[in-house]
C-alpha cells in the first residue's frame, strides 16, 4: 500500500489529502450556492419582465423595461420583438445551470478525494533493532 504524506506535528498527524479535498468540497458548496442564487436571480428577472410591460403606461417605459431586461439578462431585444422568446429565455437559463452542475461535480470531487485520503496506509515507525555489543560482557 502506498503511504500517504502527512504532516507531523507535537500531538497530530494530518493526511494532506484529506485536507486538500475537504477543502475543494468547501469551495465547491460554496459554488453550489452560488449557482443556485444566480439561477434563482435570473428566473426572477425573466419572470418579471411581464410585470414591467403591464406597469408601461409610455414608450418611454416600454425601453426602460427593454434596458432593465439587458441589464438584468444580457437578452437585447428588438424594436419589433415586445418580450424574449422562448430559446432567449433557455439560454438565460442555461448558463447558471452550467455553473451548477460544474459546481456539483467539484464538490463531488472534493468527497472523493476526502475519502481516498483516508483509505492510505498510516505509516507506522519501524522498530528498533536490537544492538549487540560482542566486546562488552554481561555481568549476572
Amino acid at each position: 500500500m502506498h503511504d500517504a504524506v502527512y504532516m507531523r506535528g507535537r500531538n497530530y498527524k494530518l493526511n494532506i489529502l484529506q485536507l486538500v479535498g475537504t477543502f475543494v468540497l468547501f469551495v465547491g458548496i460554496l459554488g453550489i450556492f452560488s449557482g443556485i442564487a444566480n439561477m434563482y436571480q435570473d428566473w426572477t428577472a425573466l419572470s418579471n419582465i411581464d410585470n414591467c410591460y403591464a406597469k408601461a403606461e409610455s414608450a418611454y417605459d416600454v425601453l426602460d423595461c427593454r434596458d432593465a431586461i439587458y441589464k438584468e439578462t444580457g437578452i437585447v431585444l428588438s424594436d419589433r420583438q415586445p418580450a424574449p422568446s422562448s430559446s432567449q429565455n433557455v439560454s438565460v437559463l442555461f448558463n447558471p445551470l452550467i455553473w451548477l452542475l460544474l459546481w456539483i461535480a467539484i464538490a463531488l470531487f472534493g468527497i472523493f478525494l476526502h475519502n481516498v485520503g483516508g483509505k492510505f496506509a498510516v505509516p507506522q515507525p519501524k522498530p528498533m533493532p536490537e544492538k549487540k555489543f560482542p566486546l562488552v560482557k554481561k555481568t549476572k
